[in-house]
């Protein structure tokens, strides 16, 4: 207290009456005590409620921490694509990304669109940090593969590139989730490169074919077929094909399951499955045929361990059947020649003779009953052995080693027509 100003309480004090001077140190006391009452009550109200943070804290954690204490959902910034100088806040999930607007609007994407759309006047512009842009239906995983494929640099990009062994790369994942989103989002010349990529990945140069084979009888082969992480790779693959509407990546990875529906370890109920659920009939048929020919007691036992559905059972009988009579139609009626116009010949005739004797070799007869595929490679193989046929003429001798090559192509396109519900 200055002297000027204890000089004038000095002088009213002096002026006070005894009496006077005592009310007035009463009344001041009393408010002293009143005030130091309020605070106490107040310090003991905040017991039961949470304590203030300390000011050390930054203003985004003490949100976070109060988000939390309140049970209110706590979004995290993204460590990666969370940039102070971008100018748009995406919230995937509970993470928040902040990038640039320009960057996400490139190729016509739909975010373009999206940020030229006018907001209501009386609500705040989406993309700021209180109201960040909501994605519904995407993953942190997925728009991250996005965001790096737009903010990479060139040497990341050829690093992350398809690797010639189809077995090891590395960044499969990430193209496939980058594939998702840049079809999503509508980044045309993204998602013709991202598709060209994995194309690489599946390219012929890079197969390792399995042997190949007219008949699926062949069971006991040494090959062996990949392993369950690469058939996984190649239905995402496939998802991606139909996804995207991409028919030479589809016509690619049709034609790798092929091959590894082929290998003699070939999970046969997965290929059944997969075929059903893409309606892939040059893959259903083959892998209905492959597992029917292993007999009644594996069907029981794979539908037992629920491999397969009663449904997949029926059609299994009712292939089976189909083909046996086939074979029976095949027997009798032997693959059309034309009639032969060799003076001296009678080529067709003679055929007929040569192929209902053949098709009763105990050979063929021993093999499975609805084995048609293996029961027709084995006749070919026994017509190109057999020397009665030398009596044919040279041309009609050609026709009809074409016309049962031309039988055997056409049951085998047609397989998957054996196997199917009854009306």
């Amino acid at each position: 207290m200055s002297e000027s100003s204890f000089e004038s309480v000095r002088n009213l004090t002096s002026q006070l009456s005894p009496m006077a001077f005592s009310t007035w140190a009463d009344s001041s006391h009393s408010t002293l005590h009143s005030a130091t009452s309020s605070f106490e009550n107040s310090c003991n109200d905040t017991e039961g409620r949470p304590r203030k943070r300390a000011r050390s804290q930054t203003p985004v954690k003490e949100q976070e921490d109060l988000n939390r204490s309140e049970g209110f959902p706590v979004f995290q910034h993204d460590p990666d694509y969370y940039f102070e100088d971008g100018s748009t806040v995406i919230r995937v999930e509970d993470v928040l990304f902040k990038v640039h607007r320009t960057i996400l609007s490139k190729d016509s994407s739909a975010f373009e669109t999206m940020f030229k759309l006018p907001c209501a006047e009386d609500t705040q512009a989406e993309g700021g940090e209180n109201n960040p842009v909501v994605l519904q239906g995407d993953t942190p995983e997925e728009f991250r593969s996005l965001l790096w494929a737009l903010y990479a640099m060139p040497h990341e990009i050829v690093q992350a590139g398809a690797s010639n062994n189809h077995g090891d790369w590395p960044e499969f994942g990430r193209f496939c989730n980058l594939t998702l989103m840049v079809h999503k989002y509508c980044f045309k010349s993204l998602e013709t490169w991202a598709l060209g990529t994995i194309l690489r990945w599946l390219a012929p140069s890079s197969r390792h074919h399995p042997p190949r084979i007219h008949t699926f009888t062949a069971m006991s082969l040494t090959c062996t077929c990949a392993g369950s992480n690469f058939l996984e790779q190649l239905r995402q693959v496939l998802e991606l094909a139909v996804l995207c509407d991409d028919q030479t990546l589809h016509h690619a990875v049709v034609q790798r399951l092929q091959d590894e529906l082929r290998s003699a370890d070939a999970d046969l109920p997965w290929f059944i499955a997969l075929g059903e659920r893409f309606e892939l009939y040059p893959l259903l048929g083959p892998a209905y045929y492959a597992l029917m020919i292993q007999g009644r007691e594996k069907w029981i036992s794979l539908t037992s361990e629920g491999r397969l559905t009663r449904g997949q059972l029926a059609k299994l009988h009712n292939g089976y059947y189909a083909l046996v009579h086939a074979w029976e139609r095949y027997r009798t009626v032997p693959p059309m020649i034309q009639q032969c116009a060799h003076f001296g010949h009678c080529c067709k005739q003679r055929w007929h003779g040569y192929w209902k004797e053949l098709s009763r070799d105990d050979i063929i007869m021993s093999k499975f009953p609805a084995d048609v595929l293996g029961r027709l490679d084995t006749m070919l193989s026994r017509v190109y052995a057999y020397t009665g046929i030398m009596d044919m003429h040279q041309e009609c001798r050609s026709r009809a080693l074409g016309a049962v090559r031309s039988l055997i192509k056409e049951t085998k396109e047609g397989l998957a027509s054996h196997f199917v519900d009854l009306p």
